[in-house]
Order: C-alpha cells, then sequence, then structure tokens
C-alpha cells in the first residue's frame, strides 16, 4: 500500500511516538510504501535546532520518496484551498486569500489527491472535511486534541 506521510508522521516519528514508529517501520520492512510532499520536506526544515537533527532527518528523508509539487498539484491546491480553507484552519475574519498560513496543507492534501494516495496523519481537524467531502482518504495514527 502506498501512502502519503503528512508531517505530523515525521515530527511525532523523532518525537518518538509509538504510533508513528510503527509506520516508519513497516515502511522499513516494505510492507508500505511511503511518500512525503517536498512541502513536507520544508516544514520539517524549519524545525531542525541541531547539527545531530539535521543528520537524523536528513537520514530519514533518504529512505523516503519525495513527491514535488506541481502545476497540477499547485492547481489542485489552489482549488481545495478556495472550497475548503474554512475547515483548515483559516480566519473566518478573512478571505482565503488573505489568510494562507495553513496553505501547506492544501498543498499535501492535493498531492494525496493527485496520485491517489491516502494521507497518514494525525491532524485530523484540518483535513476532516476534505475527507467528509470525499477529496481524499485519511488515516489517522492517532487521534488529535481537536
Amino acid at each position: 500500500m502506498r501512502y502519503l506521510a503528512d508531517s505530523t508522521l515525521l515530527v511525532d516519528y523523532f518525537r518518538r511516538r509509538d504510533e508513528a514508529r510503527e509506520y516508519i517501520e513497516k515502511a522499513r520492512r516494505g510492507e508500505i510504501i511511503l511518500f512525503i510532499s517536498t512541502v513536507t520536506e520544508a516544514e520539517l526544515w524549519v524545525g531542525i535546532r541541531t547539527d545531530s537533527q539535521l543528520e537524523s532527518y536528513v537520514a530519514l528523508l533518504e529512505e523516503i520518496k519525495k513527491i514535488h509539487v506541481n502545476s497540477k498539484i499547485a492547481r489542485e491546491a489552489g482549488s481545495i484551498w478556495k472550497q475548503c480553507s474554512h475547515y483548515m484552519g483559516r480566519d473566518s475574519e478573512k478571505s482565503p486569500e488573505e489568510d494562507l498560513r495553513h496553505l501547506p496543507d492544501a498543498l499535501i492534501a492535493a498531492t494525496a489527491k493527485t496520485r491517489n494516495m491516502p494521507l497518514i496523519t494525525r491532524d485530523y481537524s484540518h483535513f476532516r472535511q476534505l475527507e467528509a467531502n470525499g477529496l481524499i482518504d485519511l488515516e489517522l495514527y492517532l487521534q488529535d486534541s481537536q
């Protein structure tokens, strides 16, 4: 089975959460194939604070296949953001064009949709309406608090 991993899976892997580590170990055993969007790679890079973290992130990312954002994904993300941004964390006082804080989630969702892969995440609150509307399939490895 092929999956697109949200940033939360990799962050939780490094935080040693068993639920996240299970997916990485399944990928290492060849039971599943994990992909990430290059948007996820950028999100992870923001959190690197030490050389040790950098080495760990680079080593793990070498094991995971990357999907680059292309025009098809970018356009799909724009459509998702216009339709669903109010479900994905956008400030309700602002238009989709004014509050782009969670646009990376739309890019990740669009990657899952265009590649027809379930998205592994714990961030149910940002993606639940996309699943409810049949835009993406979610696999929750851990329930978030929202």
